[in-house]
């Protein structure tokens, strides 16, 4: 039975925490993905929740420096912060209804004419 390849815990989940794949993180470490994913499932997740609270933690340093954009975002996934749009209608008056209609028949009228 061959040796057991010897892998660096601690690599993989450096790897893992800045969303290398599991193909590039195979590739650094000399062996097949099966092998990553069969050995270091937990160590690969725990890089990923590592990478993704430092990332958590640049947005927030970004929008606490003055980041608007990054604000923004924050404020709409954190605080239910959303833009919203505003329709106002208004009823015409019937005189105004009925001489664009006479307009619009009038066109379509002409165009149906070849004229």
């Amino acid at each position: 039975m061959p040796a057991k390849l010897e892998i660096d815990e601690t690599q993989v989940e450096e790897l893992a925490s800045i969303f290398c794949t599991m193909k590039e993180i195979a590739a650094v470490c000399g062996c097949s993905v099966d092998t990553i994913e069969r050995r270091f499932a937990e160590v690969i997740e725990k890089g990923r929740e590592r990478g993704k609270q430092t990332l958590r933690r640049a947005q927030w340093h970004a929008a606490l420096n003055g980041n608007v954009v990054m604000m923004i975002w924050l404020g709409k996934q954190y605080l239910d912060q959303m833009e919203r749009a505003q329709i106002v209608l208004e009823k015409l008056p019937d005189e105004i209804i009925v001489a664009e209609t006479q307009r619009r028949i009038e066109l379509a009228t002409k165009s149906s004419r070849g004229a």
